[in-house]
């Protein structure tokens, strides 16, 4: 079992929310609740299809999660469900830090002494997130059982379950870097779960690089 006292997490919905207010304040546009359907490239410019229309740029850097195999070719990446249940502890018995059992597969984050997110259920894998499968009520049950084995308390209430996914690859390893496919093209994906935490040091990185070498036949 091991214990992230110093690990933290990142509420993502905070995350999102100030990273579109710190592009605003850079001067980029941003475009909230346009579906992309699909990213492609030809010999003038990167495309992005939206339902209506197709964007142009020069380059189109991909960083969509676990929905990036919808949207163009990423040798060897899947998906994989993440079933996350809300659990409360009526006893107030959640733990201040998060905690990893790997004998079990099962995890607990603490939301506050009273709620918690658990999660640890069977998961599946699928070439998709559309094509995953969900079984929520056997996940709920699953996950309110390992956060009582987690925490060492009967009490525990499970509230709801809602299914998740990640986008993964062969050797866990992410993408970074233009596409196989076309230089125009550039892959921030495939984290296998763990990308979160690493957005601000990549962005930086990955803008560097673009900012320092253009592929061949690209402007700057």
């Amino acid at each position: 079992m091991l214990h992230e006292p110093l690990a933290g997490y990142v509420d993502t919905r905070l995350a999102a929310r100030l990273f579109v207010q710190s592009a605003k304040e850079h001067g980029a546009q941003v475009l909230e609740g346009s579906t992309v359907l699909r990213v492609g490239a030809d010999r003038e410019s990167a495309q992005v299809m939206l339902a209506h229309a197709t964007l142009r740029a020069r380059r189109v850097v991909l960083a969509a999660g676990a929905a990036t195999p919808s949207l163009a070719q990423v040798p060897g990446m899947y998906c994989r469900s993440i079933p996350l249940s809300s659990v409360r502890s009526p006893a107030k018995a959640v733990p201040a830090h998060c905690i990893i059992d790997e004998v079990s597969g099962g995890y607990i984050r603490p939301d506050g002494s009273e709620f918690l997110f658990a999660g640890g259920a069977l998961q599946h894998d699928a070439a998709s997130h559309q094509q995953l499968f969900f079984d929520l009520p056997g996940a709920g049950a699953r996950n309110a059982e390992l956060a009582q084995h987690l925490t060492g308390t009967q009490a525990m209430q499970l509230l709801d379950t809602r299914p998740g996914y990640d986008g993964y690859t062969p050797d866990f390893l992410p993408h970074i870097g233009p596409s196989p496919d076309d230089q125009r093209i550039v892959l921030a994906t495939g984290f296998s779960g763990r990308g979160a935490k690493y957005i601000p040091a990549v962005a930086v990185e990955l803008a560097r690089q673009l900012a320092a070498k253009s592929p061949a036949g690209v402007p700057a």
